[in-house]
């Protein structure tokens, strides 16, 4: 999305495939009313497009955001979402995913090698999940929105899931974190107290 932005303002032909599809229901972007120059708000957009990246630090968006509030104050609801895909975005890349896409009634992962442990976890978190492993395809119910929520889902039924806030990026970072990623479990030192 950012990278596609970027060659589009740049004039570059953007039919290549994209190493990562991450889609999701939401409106992220840099308001003009926020960075009222169009030089600018591409800076911005590279900026969060270079802490995206897998290599980058893991506290560079964070940086990003920190850098715009100095520069324009305090950023609107759309920035905030940005950042969130940004990282999110940097996590997917990591885990050498291809494909995180919300459609339909599913959000779709690919590709994931997902072990029996995880399978059952899957099973037990998300009721009506698939995994197929000979295509490595990984099919989450979207969450269904609570009745308070402003969420591009809202009205949007999912049977079984439960109630949902409004946050699909939080909630995907949720998914990455339940199955994706390895378990963190502390280390502490023997005999140190905790």
């Amino acid at each position: 999305m950012i990278g596609e932005a970027v060659s589009t303002f740049k004039g570059e032909d953007v039919v290549g495939a994209n190493e990562l599809s991450l889609e999701l229901p939401l409106d992220a972007h840099i308001p003009e009313d926020y960075v009222e120059s169009e030089r600018l708000r591409l800076e911005a957009y590279q900026k969060f497009s270079a802490a995206s990246h897998p290599q980058a630090p893991e506290d560079h968006v964070a940086l990003v955001l920190e850098e715009l509030t100095d520069r324009y104050g305090e950023p609107p609801v759309e920035v905030m979402r940005l950042a969130a895909i940004s990282s999110l975005r940097r996590r997917a890349s990591l885990l050498g995913l291809t494909k995180v896409v919300a459609t339909g009634a599913a959000l779709k992962i690919e590709p994931v090698v997902l072990p029996g442990s995880r399978q059952t976890r899957m099973n037990r978190m998300y009721r009506g999940a698939r995994y197929t492993e000979a295509t490595k395809l990984l099919q989450v119910p979207l969450p269904e929105a609570s009745p308070t929520s402003r969420s591009p889902l809202s009205g949007v039924g999912r049977g079984g899931a439960a109630p949902y806030d409004g946050d699909i990026v939080a909630w995907v970072g949720g998914v990455f974190t339940a199955l994706l990623e390895p378990d963190v479990t502390p280390v502490t030192a023997p005999g140190a107290s905790t």
